[in-house]
């Protein structure tokens, strides 16, 4: 079992910056069925997965992002629209960092300079998810097709 990472009152600083400027990503783990007919029917029944493409090829499963900022669909004024238990992992696995000093030198001053709230810090990066896609990318790129061409 992982641990939680959460931490809403950093989150409530910097308004889920994270989560307004990308969606999170899923791994198999997620999902009790990974055929494509148990994903198919995940991804219609929840309406808010989609199946993502990269330049190279690869396949993978992410939260539906809005054409405009906020870019996360399941982003409200009050913080991801899902119980934590329910998100992409991911967002399971974001840690919010605290305020951040860093010192600049100007001369021979250091100078303390403090960031509010530095960016998260992601415990499933999204190298880590094509890895653990990659086995299913047959079953992917069907799915992927399939909504396509649905859309087209």
């Amino acid at each position: 079992m992982e641990k939680q990472c959460e931490n809403r009152s950093i989150c409530a600083k910097c308004k889920g910056l994270c989560c307004k400027s990308s969606s999170c990503t899923f791994s198999p783990l997620d999902f009790s069925d990974l055929t494509f007919e148990g994903l198919k029917a995940e991804i219609q029944q929840k309406g808010y997965i989609d199946v993502r493409k990269t330049k190279e090829g690869k396949f993978y499963l992410c939260v539906k992002e809005r054409k405009r900022w906020p870019y996360c669909s399941l982003i409200s004024k009050n913080g991801c629209m899902l119980k934590y238990e329910n998100r992409p992992r991911e967002g399971r696995m974001l840690i919010p960092v605290k305020d951040v000093i860093v010192f600049i030198q100007i001369w021979k001053v250091k100078i303390p300079i403090i960031i509010q709230n530095g960016k998260c810090i992601s415990k499933y990066p999204f190298e880590k998810a094509l890895q653990d896609w990659a086995e299913y990318s047959l079953t992917l790129e069907k799915l992927y097709n399939f909504f396509n061409e649905r859309s087209a």
